[in-house]
């Protein structure tokens, strides 16, 4: 966007994208969920009170949850749920 406005150069865009595809290769990696993951992220949902917790941020969190990984979210519900299950979680924004 800010290069349609003229406010980046063509190569600073391109040393930007080359950046962001160097450390998408090299620092994240893709976790495939488990069908243990669907089943926790079910239960989570079930439980009474969870309103605000949808299925897709559930099976976000079961990843994170069995991969013992930090959950990094804007999302004020999904870092109290994440909390409440005995995830690490960090908000953000």
């Amino acid at each position: 966007m800010r290069q349609r406005r003229g406010e980046l150069e063509a190569a600073k865009v391109s040393s930007l994208q080359s950046e962001l595809e160097a450390f998408r290769t090299e620092r994240l990696g893709l976790l495939e969920p488990r069908a243990e993951d669907f089943l926790l992220a079910r239960a989570w949902v079930q439980r009474q009170g969870n309103a605000d917790l949808q299925a897709g941020d559930a099976l976000h969190l079961a990843l994170a949850h069995r991969q013992r990984l930090t959950l990094v979210s804007a999302d004020q519900a999904l870092v109290a749920a994440a909390r409440q299950f005995d995830t690490k979680a960090q908000l953000v924004g």
